[in-house]
């Protein structure tokens, strides 16, 4: 049971810190956040809600921080990992 609770806790952080990269991103290229925080319908889910941009480029930016925040968790995680280095 408790090897459950460790899985769903360090998947809920996980998401958090993606979302988290949305923000960040958001912040750096001057968007405005109007939003953060968990819906539950039509299943639970963080989100971040922005103004969305109008240049495309801006968009994608956006759109690939939380997989770059995940990205830069993951490769962090791996560095610190004996066997991986």
């Amino acid at each position: 049971m408790i090897n459950w609770l460790i899985i769903i806790a360090a998947l809920t952080l996980l998401m958090l810190a993606h979302e988290a990269g949305h923000v960040i991103m958001a912040k750096l290229l001057g968007l405005k956040v109007t939003g953060f925080g968990l819906k539950l319908k039509p299943q639970p889910h963080l989100y971040v809600a922005v103004k969305w941009p109008f240049r495309a480029k801006y968009r994608n930016l956006y759109l690939a921080g939380g997989s770059l925040m995940t990205l830069i968790l993951f490769i962090r995680t791996l560095c610190k990992t004996k066997d991986y280095l």
